[in-house]
């Protein structure tokens, strides 16, 4: 989280009027680097370098280029600001707690993920897990228990999940992944690399509490890109999985291939395949 309180209206308020000080004019030679123009295309989040070339007048001088009114404090103020506006993107993305992406960007990121494969015919695999025994963990060691084991998971998923994918926290013990071009038995196997590293890695609790041992449920739903199903029908098929591991033992997870082209039962299965974990 962000650790100082950021008046965004302020924030913008004020990089506007920076902005409007460093409009000046400028040349940039060639043959000269043109770094320059980048940092104020990078200070200034809204503009890119076209837009200040065509903003800023350009004029003849001695130097590669020459932009005032301007001095190293306005960039070095609009460099703050700029960092400050990432810190808030990024923060409003993100989980405080897990530092997993949040639910919200979770079912913006999976919309347009179902859009994907569906325009280009490919696999999505949505798995939703969810610590055992949580609430028992809660009564037993304490909220801060629930909290390190929270983050120990949220740290196994940011570990296994591969380049692309996504992993989000969207409640109290419940994760989200996203897989995209994932089919069925690449789901599976990254299913049981989530349990293995969560079983094999003892969580950061204390002492009095060290016989936990963080185990997770999984159910995964992949989708093949009909335009019919919507986010939430995708969640469900999910969620059911899940459910169903949840009530065969935990520590477990089930991957079932989804489609709805009958139209009628939007959450029909077809080429059903449910692969357990393994040990």
């Amino acid at each position: 989280m962000i650790s100082d309180e950021i008046d965004q209206a302020k924030l913008l308020e004020e990089l506007e009027r920076l902005e409007g000080e460093l409009v000046g004019r400028y040349e940039k030679r060639s043959n000269e680097s043109p770094a320059k123009g980048v940092l104020l295309a990078r200070v200034i989040p809204s503009m890119t370098e076209e837009d200040w070339n065509e903003r800023i007048r350009a004029t003849a001088f001695d130097n590669a280029w020459m932009a005032f009114p301007l001095n190293g404090n306005k960039i070095e103020a609009l460099a703050r600001l700029n960092e400050k506006l990432e810190r808030l993107a990024h923060a409003g993305d993100r989980d405080y707690l897990s530092g997993l992406y949040n639910r919200r960007f979770f079912l913006r990121v999976l919309k347009r993920e179902m859009a994907k494969a569906e325009k280009y015919c490919m696999p999505l695999a949505l798995a939703i897990a969810d610590i055992d025994d949580f609430k028992e963990i809660n009564d037993t060691c304490g909220h801060g228990a629930g909290d390190r084991i929270v983050k120990h998971v949220a740290d196994v998923f940011s570990n296994v999940i591969r380049a692309g994918d996504y992993a989000a926290r969207i409640g109290g013990d419940e994760f989200a992944l996203i897989l995209p071009g994932a089919g069925v038995m690449e789901s599976g196997t990254v299913m049981q690399r989530f349990l293995d590293r969560a079983r094999d890695i003892a969580p950061p609790v204390e002492e009095s509490c060290r016989a936990i041992r963080c185990s997770l449920s999984l159910g995964a739903a992949v989708y093949t890109g009909s335009p019919l199903m919507t986010p939430e029908q995708l969640i469900a098929c999910a969620d059911k999985e899940l459910y169903a591991v949840k009530r065969t033992g935990k520590n477990n997870f089930r991957v079932v291939h989804v489609d709805d082209t009958h139209g009628v039962e939007p959450m029909v299965r077809r080429e059903e395949k449910h692969f357990l974990a393994r040990g």
